[in-house]
């Protein structure tokens, strides 16, 4: 009866402890968001050759004095959707910005179909103004367009070294 008891009150706090532990919000993971973007002029330069970054981890990280981003907050509550620094990829034949931005965790229903950045970067742009870039996404978490002062540019499938990034073509 003693040992009953005991099994009891061990498997009761085991089972405490586990469903305290495992809610339902804290093991949803947040959604994230990739847009990766090349940019180039007209004659086809790489816009993005010699822009400042630091090494940082084998990654290389735009230098944020350089460059202003924001992503509109939106959602019933407003939830506030987390941007991460801007990073630069690097290939032999070209490079890119990778934009990241994720849900909060908490709302692990909210999954945007449409996000919203303003970008300033006069390196890139060659001016100081604000740069709208809207981004499309499907269910799976990809971009299938973007949005860039609005020019529409598609999705161009994968490259040769397994790269999506979209193509945006600057007039300046």
């Amino acid at each position: 009866m003693k040992n009953n008891i005991i099994f009891f009150i061990c498997i009761l706090s085991l089972s405490s402890i586990l469903l305290s532990c495992s809610g339902y919000a804290d093991s949803i993971p947040p959604r994230h968001y990739r847009l990766e973007i090349r940019f180039e002029d007209g004659a086809g330069n790489d816009k993005l050759r010699g822009i400042d970054y630091i090494e940082e981890n084998e990654a290389h990280k735009i230098k944020r004095n350089i460059y202003r981003l924001e992503v509109a907050q939106i959602g019933k509550f407003k939830e506030e959707l987390s941007l991460f620094p801007l990073y630069l990829q690097m290939t032999d034949s070209y490079h890119y910005l990778v934009f990241a931005t994720s849900t909060p965790p908490e709302s692990p229903d909210f999954h945007p179909s449409r996000l919203t950045h303003t970008f300033i970067c006069p390196y890139i742009f060659g001016d100081s103004d604000e740069h709208i870039i809207i981004s499309n996404w499907n269910n799976n978490q990809l971009c299938t367009s973007i949005i860039i002062d609005g020019k529409t540019y598609s999705a161009n499938g994968t490259d040769q070294q397994g790269n999506a990034p979209f193509i945006v073509l600057l007039d300046k």
